[in-house]
């Protein structure tokens, strides 16, 4: 979320700015990793996935989006948000 703010604040392209942006960047990936989202669906994991895709999106990584899309409904698959009658989140 942060990220997404220093990418949209009005001297985006301030060089201090975009490597901060990076660094949260890559502090959400790595938190990502830690709390293992692929072994482990949570909904917070597509909250994250969601906000990186976004991300990636405003700084024109198409291929980094598509990745991250599909992860997201690939988590959004294993808690069973697909069939809407057992759709539970925590």
């Amino acid at each position: 979320m942060i990220a997404l703010g220093l990418r949209y604040s009005p001297s985006s392209s301030s060089p201090e700015r975009v490597a901060l942006a990076s660094q949260w960047v890559a502090a959400a990936e790595k938190a990502l990793i830690l709390a293992d989202w692929n072994g482990r669906p949570q909904a917070r994991s597509i909250q994250v996935v969601i906000l990186l895709a976004h991300y990636w999106h405003s700084v024109a990584e198409i291929d980094r989006v598509v990745v991250w899309v599909g992860a997201g409904v690939r988590i959004a698959q294993a808690l069973g948000l697909h069939n809407s009658d057992k759709a539970q989140l925590e």
